[in-house]
């Protein structure tokens, strides 16, 4: 078998697990209502946007011991640790009695593991796009995209079996048994090929002697630029989807606001190839710095346009925020690989995309909801666009002080 055949085999395998660990992340968002009819039958409406943020609030934890472990142990150990702790927490809510049977315990064991999925998936993702990207002589940004475009098909797969679920409420304990068995299930195909990093193989010895505090004393403004890089396509891509319903205004609103969604999570799985082939001999930051100076243009507008009473100009709105968002978030990966030096990189981007997909990801569904409530929409529209501002300024910043290696 040749190098670049081996090398495509391996990419595939990659790929194909990110779709299984993002498939399994996103069910606990499409069955929201079920669990929170099952767990917390007797809590507010807003349960929902909590056990959403949820999932979040442990990423930070997720990528310190994943980033950590993947820099001193090797990205190929620290994936296969991650892809069980996602997977064992996913079967575990497929077979957990409801709160009609266990009351309080069950609510508290449906969080911890919502907690371990959000755990998990931080070092997951983030290994993987490492351990990708450090083979030598690869099309960085073409990589990035593919592997970024994984997140999507696994996030519509969720989305599917959503509406495939639909008539039978209680059929939603299936889906997550089928994915957290079929993830363990592939694991030992998965990895049976897929080999260590070039880059870290070399860098062994440097890399088994590193410690997160030679990160934060070296680094920390690579850190805090992968938390502002990835805060509009953070923001705008969870809070469509979260929070759709309280957009639109629409005739049609359910159809408008599921059209919409759809096309967030759907779309990418087109639009990240298509940019990976377009961009592939491209510096990934100059792609990214144009896509963010679109984004501070138009995401007011768009996100008005979302608004709008008229089905057509709702959609039309939605459309652009899912291109710009999708677009920026594409070769994301490449852009944050060459922030960091080998021995601390695994470390630098799982933290900083943790600490990102908190305060950008996971707690943007509530702040939205707030915002409606005590203000109005153009409010969200407004925090969308600062959003968009703090992608373009991290990466002018990271650029001018040649944090890059450009």
């Amino acid at each position: 078998m040749s190098l670049a055949t081996l090398w495509n085999k391996q990419l595939a395998l990659l790929f194909i697990g990110n779709v299984f660990e993002f498939y399994n992340f996103s069910l606990f968002v499409m069955f929201s209502k079920e669990i929170s009819a099952a767990f917390f039958p007797n809590c507010p409406a807003y349960i929902s946007y909590v056990l959403f943020a949820v999932g979040f609030v442990a990423r930070p934890l997720g990528g310190l011991l994943f980033g950590y472990l993947g820099d001193i142990r090797g990205r190929k150990t620290s994936l296969i640790i991650a892809v069980v702790m996602l997977s064992l927490p996913t079967i575990m809510i497929g077979v957990l009695p409801g709160h009609e049977r266990l009351g309080i315990a069950s609510q508290a064991m449906a969080l911890l593991c919502r907690l371990l999925q959000g755990v998990s998936i931080n070092g997951e993702y983030i290994t993987a796009s490492v351990l990708a990207l450090e083979k030598r002589g690869v099309s960085q940004t073409f990589t990035s995209c593919i592997l970024t475009a994984a997140n999507s098909v696994g996030t519509s797969l969720a989305l599917l079996v959503s509406y495939i679920a639909w008539p039978c409420k209680e059929s939603w304990r299936f889906w997550f048994l089928f994915g957290g068995i079929g993830s363990l299930a592939y694991l030992w195909r998965r990895f049976a090929y897929i080999k260590e990093s070039d880059e870290f193989v070399i860098n062994r010895t440097t890399c088994e002697n590193s410690g997160l505090m030679n990160l934060f004393k070296q680094h920390l403004g690579a850190v805090f630029a992968v938390i502002g890089i990835g805060a509009f396509s953070q923001a705008a891509s969870y809070s469509v989807v979260v929070n759709i319903k309280d957009f639109t205004s629409a005739s049609d609103a359910v159809w408008v606001q599921e059209t919409i969604r759809s096309l967030m999570i759907i779309l990418p799985i087109f639009t990240y190839p298509a940019m990976g082939r377009l961009f592939a001999k491209s510096q990934p930051e100059n792609v990214m710095l144009s896509i963010a100076l679109l984004g501070v243009l138009f995401t007011y507008p768009a996100f008005c346009m979302i608004s709008s009473p008229s089905k057509f100009t709702a959609l039309a709105g939605g459309l652009i925020i899912t291109i710009l968002g999708g677009s920026i978030s594409g070769p994301s990966k490449a852009v944050y690989k060459q922030l960091f030096p080998v021995q601390c990189r695994c470390s630098g981007i799982a933290i900083g995309k943790g600490i990102g997909g908190l305060l950008f990801g996971g707690l943007s569904p509530l702040l939205n909801a707030w915002l409606i409530k005590l203000a109005s929409f153009k409010f969200v529209a407004i925090y969308m666009t600062v959003c968009a501002v703090i992608s373009l300024g991290s990466l002018v910043v990271a650029k001018k002080r040649r944090i890059w290696g450009i």
